[in-house]
């Protein structure tokens, strides 16, 4: 993805399960990233991602106030945001659940719970390369 190191690569954790939350961050920086946000709110989520450049999303399904699916579809929906890879990360493993994440433009499902090597196939997917 642009050339740009995996340390130099900033992503956002949106999660409000504080032990899923430290998972998720912990294995993130095993793989080697060191610019990673966090929260656990749906729209504090949108507000941050309009607000900063990232170059990814991991976002769990149920978050307050405005839940995954619904961050997805706003996010894929404007010019300024419908770029950035978004990787559902949840509990929801519903044949229905995982067509309309797709539907709305998921680039990555991961059904909890999940071990860490599931998290580093999912980047590598999404980055095109092997992190």
């Amino acid at each position: 993805m642009n050339g740009r190191a995996i340390s130099d690569r900033k992503l956002i954790v949106i999660e409000d399960d504080a032990s899923t939350k430290m998972i998720l961050k912990g294995t993130l920086r095993k793989y080697g990233f060191l610019d990673i946000e966090e929260c656990s709110d749906g729209a504090e989520a949108l507000k941050k991602i309009q607000e900063n450049d990232y170059d990814m999303i991991l976002c769990d399904w149920q978050i307050p106030s405005l839940n995954g699916l619904a961050l997805l579809k706003k996010l894929k929906g404007m010019d300024s945001t419908a770029h950035i890879p978004f990787i559902m990360i949840t509990g929801e493993s519903e044949k229905e659940s995982i067509i309309s994440a797709m539907k709305a433009g998921v680039d990555g499902y991961i059904v909890k719970p999940f071990a860490p090597i599931s998290i580093k196939q999912k980047l590598d997917q999404v980055f095109g390369e092997d992190i």
